[in-house]
């Protein structure tokens, strides 16, 4: 898929790409189907309204049909950041382990 990049294991992030984008991994949620490749690469600039339309391409969804991203800060399940939301802000401000940003996605509304 284009729009968004794959990460691929052993790959990482260095020099002026470092400050340009951010590494998301992606876990589905209670009765939500995994993804093939859960680790991507995103601008920082990428809303999650850009997450949530990759996620629709990824799991064949219809726009009618929700889809739910949640942040996992590492010790819990947090919140549900609005779709104006950039994935570095929030990269910044929740990612667990300082390497990348965890974003659990369902079908349902489960938390938050």
């Amino acid at each position: 898929y284009s729009f968004c990049t794959l990460l691929g294991e052993g790959e990482g992030v260095r020099g002026k790409m470092a400050s340009k984008s951010v590494t998301v991994f992606l876990s589905p949620g209670p009765e939500t189907p995994k993804l093939k490749q859960n680790i991507y690469k995103l601008d920082r600039t990428k809303t999650m309204s850009f997450v949530h339309g990759c996620l629709r391409k990824y799991l064949n969804r219809q726009k009618h049909e929700p889809i739910f991203c949640f942040i996992n800060n590492g010790d819990s399940i947090g919140f549900s950041p609005t779709p104006d939301q950039t994935v570095g802000d929030l990269y910044d401000n929740f990612s667990a382990d300082g390497k990348r940003l965890t974003l659990v996605y369902a079908f349902k509304q489960t938390w938050g």
